[in-house]
Protein backbone atom coordinates (compact mmCIF):
# COMPACT_ATOMS: atom_id res chain seq x y z
CA UNK A 1 0.00 0.00 0.00
CA UNK A 2 1.12 3.57 -0.56
CA UNK A 3 0.88 4.33 3.16
CA UNK A 4 3.11 1.36 3.99
CA UNK A 5 6.53 2.96 3.96
CA UNK A 6 9.98 2.91 5.44
CA UNK A 7 10.55 6.34 6.91
CA UNK A 8 13.14 8.23 8.92
CA UNK A 9 12.04 10.02 12.08
CA UNK A 10 13.81 13.27 12.96
CA UNK A 11 13.08 15.95 15.57
CA UNK A 12 13.58 19.68 15.93
CA UNK A 13 13.92 21.40 19.31
CA UNK A 14 13.11 25.10 19.04
CA UNK A 15 13.53 24.83 15.26
CA UNK A 16 16.97 23.18 15.37
CA UNK A 17 17.50 19.55 14.39
CA UNK A 18 18.72 17.56 17.40
CA UNK A 19 20.44 14.22 17.95
CA UNK A 20 17.40 12.68 19.64
CA UNK A 21 18.15 9.06 18.76
CA UNK A 22 21.23 7.74 20.59
CA UNK A 23 23.42 10.49 19.11
CA UNK A 24 21.87 10.37 15.63
CA UNK A 25 19.54 12.94 14.02
CA UNK A 26 17.38 10.27 12.34
CA UNK A 27 16.01 6.86 13.25
CA UNK A 28 14.57 4.41 10.70
CA UNK A 29 10.98 3.31 11.30
CA UNK A 30 8.24 1.43 9.48
CA UNK A 31 5.00 3.33 8.93
CA UNK A 32 1.98 1.09 8.32
CA UNK A 33 -1.40 2.23 7.02
CA UNK A 34 -3.60 2.98 10.03
CA UNK A 35 -0.92 1.74 12.41
CA UNK A 36 0.70 3.20 15.47
CA UNK A 37 4.26 4.42 15.20
CA UNK A 38 6.44 4.57 18.32
CA UNK A 39 10.01 5.84 18.17
CA UNK A 40 12.08 6.16 21.36
CA UNK A 41 14.39 9.12 21.72
CA UNK A 42 15.71 11.74 24.12
CA UNK A 43 16.49 15.43 23.81
CA UNK A 44 18.70 17.64 25.98
CA UNK A 45 17.27 21.12 26.49
CA UNK A 46 19.75 24.02 26.15
CA UNK A 47 18.27 26.21 28.91
CA UNK A 48 15.63 26.08 31.67
CA UNK A 49 12.04 26.57 30.56
CA UNK A 50 9.61 25.42 27.89
CA UNK A 51 10.90 24.22 24.52
CA UNK A 52 9.01 23.30 21.34
CA UNK A 53 9.65 19.73 20.18
CA UNK A 54 8.47 19.00 16.64
CA UNK A 55 9.15 15.72 14.89
CA UNK A 56 8.87 14.76 11.22
CA UNK A 57 8.73 11.56 9.24
CA UNK A 58 11.01 11.81 6.23
CA UNK A 59 10.85 9.45 3.24
CA UNK A 60 13.69 6.92 3.19
CA UNK A 61 15.36 7.50 -0.18
CA UNK A 62 17.28 4.22 0.18
CA UNK A 63 13.93 2.40 0.22
CA UNK A 64 12.69 4.20 -2.90
CA UNK A 65 10.40 6.56 -0.98
CA UNK A 66 12.07 9.84 -1.98
CA UNK A 67 8.99 10.97 -3.93
CA UNK A 68 6.88 11.27 -0.76
CA UNK A 69 6.95 14.64 1.08
CA UNK A 70 7.95 14.87 4.77
CA UNK A 71 5.07 14.18 7.16
CA UNK A 72 5.00 16.55 10.13
CA UNK A 73 3.78 15.16 13.44
CA UNK A 74 2.04 17.17 16.12
CA UNK A 75 4.39 19.49 18.00
CA UNK A 76 4.53 19.47 21.77
CA UNK A 77 6.18 21.54 24.44
CA UNK A 78 8.61 20.05 26.92
CA UNK A 79 9.87 21.56 30.16
CA UNK A 80 13.54 21.30 30.99
CA UNK A 81 15.82 22.40 33.78
CA UNK A 82 18.69 23.07 31.38
CA UNK A 83 21.89 21.21 30.46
Amino acid sequence: AQDDARVLATCLLDGVQVEAFDGAVVRPAHLSAGGLLEVDGQVRVPAPGWHRLHCLLLPDAAEGGADHPPRPLLALYVWGEGP
